[in-house]
């Protein structure tokens, strides 16, 4: 997957919830140290087909930005109660349907 450079060039998504795909995704350590998962998401319904958006969830407890990051990972189907491995989980989560929500600043 390289550094998610298979993102062409960007669009900015106006705010909404969009049907899509994980279509990348690995696990990685943030440049403050903490572990996460840092993918792209591809939209495949409606006007903003085939555009992509660059995700990254922090995944470990106990590190700032996993208060956002858990409740999303269990949203995807992960079992955020008990120890679990970001490469497997980044693995499972490339081809996952979803809805993903962008919201303003």
């Amino acid at each position: 997957m390289g550094n998610l450079k298979s993102i062409k060039d960007p669009v900015l998504l106006p705010i909404g919830l969009y049907s899509g795909v994980i279509v990348e995704a690995e696990a990685r350590i943030s440049a403050s140290g903490s572990p996460m998962i840092a993918g792209t998401f591809e939209v495949r319904d409606g006007r903003y087909a085939g555009e992509q958006v660059a995700f990254f969830i922090i995944t470990e407890a106990e590190c700032p930005g996993a208060v956002f990051g858990r409740p999303l990972l269990k949203g995807l189907g992960v079992d955020v109660s008990r120890e679990f491995d970001d490469d497997k989980v980044a693995k499972a989560l490339v081809g996952h349907r979803t809805l993903a929500g962008i919201k303003g600043l």
